[in-house]
């Protein structure tokens, strides 16, 4: 699957920042490691509208529930139509944990979503602004 070049550059960026520790000031003894995942369209799209809405409303809602449990700590789509959909960071370094909460996302189980997995490392407390 060819990805679109701007969205792996930008990939890139998100690590640099999340790992370039000497010129934001991070000390690499306090790092943590986070699970970070891409969704990517899945092999079931063809869904019924009214079905697809409530796909969405529970992928959703499913988001908000993880952050709210303070499992998610950064959620968001890609702006462009891509096979690339969006991005999750987990507040967890175990995968199957990670995997079992992708996995009762109604967007994953319905398969209009699937998921690539990675761990990362940053310091607690990093955030986008």
């Amino acid at each position: 699957m060819m990805y679109n070049r701007k969205i792996v550059v930008l990939v890139v960026v998100v690590f640099y920042c999340l790992s370039n520790f000497s010129s934001m000031g991070q000390d690499p003894d306090n790092l943590k490691e986070y699970v970070f995942v891409m969704l990517t369209k899945g092999p079931n799209r063809d869904q019924a509208e009214g079905d697809l809405n409530k796909i969405q409303v529970g992928h959703l809602q499913h988001i908000k529930e993880m952050s709210e449990k303070g499992i998610l700590s950064i959620a968001g789509p890609f702006k462009e139509e891509l096979d690339l959909r969006g991005i999750l960071i987990f507040n967890s370094s175990d995968q199957e944990v990670v995997k079992k909460e992708l996995e009762s996302d109604p967007a994953v189980s319905s398969g209009r979503l699937n998921y690539k997995l990675y761990n990362i490392y940053s310091t607690p407390g990093n955030c986008l602004q």
